[in-house]
């Protein structure tokens, strides 16, 4: 027969081995046992696990900006993970599959699991599919004593006075099984504390609010049509601050300046950091960016800036003139 094997200790080891068929006599003193395995597999349907990592990512990506760092990183696997909990999605009826890919297809069972994915900071549907979710489970789930852990209209659904016995009961199949709504509550609380969890993490980790960290919105200007970004600028101690600029939307693959500007009382600009101020964009536009500046050298300055190059080179100074985003600065 064949078997799932991995070697201890090292990773992506997972492989198909053949083994002997195992009997309950190769075990001594008639202490074996035969277990008949009904299903085993990975089916897809912890949707609210998919959700929970979705939302860790948006949070880690959050964090790494507070503190100076690029959160591109944790960005880019938040969106890859968008993207695939999109497959959970049921148009026709308007929520969330249970099972997608399982042995018998795409289950459309409607659990009231998928609510977590709804109540996250970050959550991986768009606005009107959370609503839509909310509606679907309360015009289907909710009772007066809490919400049922299956919908009627399921077929694994099982009414009162429906008796079955145990060993003959298909696998996931439910009577009504309310689930009190206190626990929902207990949840809220949970998010409660692990909101002040996230603030005692963020003062451990140095952020310091009160030490004049700022954010200023990049909005889109000629040369960045769709196109929005964030700075965030963050004390670094020493006479020093961190900015961090995320911009989404750019141009895919291409080469953008970081400037820092004075309009009045006259014209006046430096890059901000070392070299020649730029970085590119991904494949998808998305795009980070950090750098260290004076405080005194800081402060000075009204706007921050980026300027596109579909020459493909920083140093042509013809293209400053490209505006793609630009934020203004608080004094």
């Amino acid at each position: 027969m064949k078997a799932v094997a991995v070697f201890p200790g090292k990773p992506n080891s997972a492989h198909l081995r053949e083994v002997p068929k195992p009997s309950v006599d190769s075990i001594p003193d008639g202490r074996g046992i035969l277990v008949k395995v009904l299903r085993v597999g990975l089916d897809g349907t912890d949707k609210e696990i998919n959700a929970l990592w979705y939302n860790a990512l948006r949070a880690m990506a959050d964090f790494a900006r507070r503190i100076g760092e690029s959160g591109a990183a944790y960005e880019t696997m938040a969106d890859r993970t968008g993207e695939g909990f999109r497959r959970f999605w049921n148009t026709p009826v308007g929520y969330c599959f249970d099972v997608i890919d399982g042995p018998d297809g795409n289950d459309d069972s409607l659990r009231p699991n998928q609510l977590l994915a709804v109540s996250l900071p970050h959550s991986p549907l768009p606005e009107d599919r959370r609503k839509a979710v909310v509606d679907a489970c309360a015009r289907d789930l909710l009772t007066p004593l809490g919400l049922r852990s299956l919908a009627r209209s399921s077929s694994g659904f099982l009414r009162l006075g429906v008796r079955i016995q145990k060993a003959d009961r298909p696998m996931g199949r439910h009577r009504m099984m309310p689930i009190p709504l206190w626990r929902f509550d207990m949840q809220a609380k949970r998010k409660v504390i692990s909101s002040l969890l996230v603030v005692v993490f963020t003062l451990f980790t140095g952020l310091a609010m009160a030490a004049g960290e700022q954010k200023a919105a990049l909005k889109a200007d000629k040369a960045g049509k769709g196109a929005s970004g964030e700075a965030v600028i963050v004390d670094k101690g020493g006479d020093q601050k961190g900015v961090t600029v995320t911009a989404k939307g750019l141009k895919p693959n291409s080469v953008y300046t970081v400037w820092l500007v004075n309009m009045k009382p006259k014209m006046d600009m430096a890059g901000l950091g070392e070299g020649d101020y730029s970085f590119k964009s991904d494949d998808k536009g998305n795009a980070s960016y950090s750098a260290t500046i004076g405080s005194p050298d800081f402060t000075k300055w009204q706007l921050i800036e980026l300027a596109y190059h579909p020459s493909g080179d920083p140093k042509n100074m013809k293209e400053m003139e490209n505006t793609a985003l630009v934020g203004k600065l608080k004094k």
